[in-house]
């Protein structure tokens, strides 16, 4: 019997992957390719549609002599949009247009505060370059429109770019007055998994899907992966490491934010859910300081510098007392200003390499647990981790320890591409309900994690009588000015 798959792609901003599943979870073959050959900034849509052919190409290529391609749909980030004009080709804006604040009201209305920086604030700020425009739309939607030549937009990648207005379902009148696109051009918002049409010839040639393959609506990446680990529900608590860290939990209705506070509340790839939504730059910090290291330009850096940690005592356990304060980058939770800075205390003679990058990591997971409490995890929950960081064991036991909850880590490979390829199963009709398509990697299993209750008391001390206060003080100071606030 001819193999049946289900093909996801996941489009970051690092990486392109596509995976090909059994409808039913088993794993047949995955591809990577890196996003931009010329590794930088996010290249243009051709130049990014032939990147995911080349990773297509690499699944299509491998995959058994008489195998049936299901379905296809792509995620990739949330708050990017594409411009393209009437001939479907891209209308670029240039980065240095700039974001302006969108009205006070767009936490309201939009789940996203007045001066979050996505596609909605940068297109706000461009009326005068969007004249020629013909369709707004995600990477994600892009990759979709490229594949069946339908325009459609995914809920949830739309309603994370300040235009969507969740009251109404209906884009924001107040995005379209300050932007001057229209409905028409914005396009009709479908559910994540709607199908919108199929594998053209063109595209067939370009990717070796054949024509006629259903071609769905896929989501918003971190979503794509919460829904691939079942996280959908309310009591849900979901933690993304990568560059980026986000914790997220999940309501069935939409979630007001008190003013002043740095989350937001998307779409859920799964109908009539909503998230609270966290984030903090976590990964990305740990790169700048490989490479501000002595052994940074290792090829192995990571597992070398993990494997000096694990033979060290913990910190305050008599291992150091490092503490890292992570704004290398400015602060990103529970406000975002880059006007402040963090760094490290506790630093001696002693704390060498392997100390640093220690405390770092112990920093972040502090950082991790302001969001959770922020979002409603307690000690009882349990919270599942996804992306690259999950892979790092000593990171993720810290975790446990820090925020003083059990945490699984489901063996599911590449969560997002696993979850576009869900949703396009979803949208062939594979599955009779989303719930179902939720379930697929259930029985997948898990590294579990629980914490130490002894370093968890530790970890409680330090957090609650050196890091928080520590917090406070530095938030007073703005590097950039050179002045303190608050006296």
């Amino acid at each position: 019997m001819a193999i049946e798959v289900l093909i996801g792609i996941d489009i970051g901003s690092t990486n392109i992957k596509c995976i090909a599943i059994e409808p039913y979870g088993g794993y047949i073959k995955l591809s990577s390719i890196s996003t931009n050959k010329n590794m930088g900034a996010w290249p243009e849509a051709i130049v990014l549609f032939n990147r995911v052919c080349e990773a297509i190409q690499a699944v299509i290529g491998d995959l058994p002599s008489g195998t049936k391609i299901l379905g296809v749909a792509a995620s990739s980030v949330g708050c990017m949009a594409l411009c393209l004009d009437h001939s479907g080709s891209q209308i670029i804006i240039d980065s240095e247009t700039g974001h302006i604040d969108m009205p006070q009201d767009c936490m309201e209305v939009t789940g996203y505060s007045s001066n979050y920086h996505n596609a909605g604030a940068l297109l706000a700020n461009a009326k005068d370059k969007l004249i020629n425009t013909a369709h707004v739309m995600s990477v994600a939607d892009y990759i979709a429109y490229r594949l069946s030549g339908v325009f459609a937009r995914d809920l949830s990648t739309a309603g994370s770019m300040s235009m969507y207005d969740r009251r109404t379902g209906k884009w924001w009148d107040r995005f379209k007055e300050l932007s001057g696109l229209s409905d028409s051009v914005l396009g009709e918002a479908y559910p994540s998994g709607t199908h919108i049409g199929a594998i053209t010839q063109e595209a067939e040639g370009q990717t070796g899907i054949p024509k006629g393959v259903p071609v769905s609506l896929g989501g918003h990446d971190y979503l794509c992966a919460a829904f691939a680990l079942g996280c959908v529900n309310e009591g849900s608590f979901f933690n993304v490491l990568g560059t980026f860290e986000m914790a997220a939990s999940f309501s069935r209705s939409p979630v007001r934010i008190l003013p002043g506070v740095q989350v937001f509340s998307d779409y859920h790839c799964y109908p009539e859910r909503f998230t609270l939504t966290c984030e903090s730059l976590a990964g990305g910090q740990l790169e700048w300081l490989r490479n501000n290291t002595r052994n940074g330009n290792r090829q192995d850096y990571w597992e070398y510098i993990f494997r000096q940690i694990e033979s060290l005592q913990p910190s305050f356990e008599g291992g150091g007392n490092e503490l890292f304060l992570p704004r290398i980058f400015g602060e990103f939770f529970p406000t975002r200003n880059n006007k402040v800075h963090g760094g490290f205390i506790g630093l001696t003679s002693d704390s060498d390499e392997a100390h640093i990058i220690r405390a770092a990591i112990e920093g972040l997971c502090m950082i991790s647990r302001n969001m959770f409490t922020f979002i409603g995890a307690d000690r009882t929950d349990t919270i599942t981790v996804a992306g690259g960081g999950s892979r790092q064991k000593v990171w993720i036991k810290t975790k446990a320890d820090v925020l003083g909850c059990p945490i699984k880590v489901p063996q599911v490979p590449e969560a997002a591409a696993s979850g576009a390829a869900l949703l396009a199963g979803v949208g062939a009709g594979i599955y009779t309900s989303y719930e179902e398509a939720s379930k697929v990697f259930s029985e997948a299993p898990n590294l579990e994690y629980y914490p130490s209750t002894e370093r968890t008391k530790i970890y409680d001390q330090i957090y609650q009588e050196i890091f928080l206060p520590m917090l406070e003080i530095t938030s007073k100071y703005d590097v950039i000015n050179n002045t303190i606030s608050g006296g």
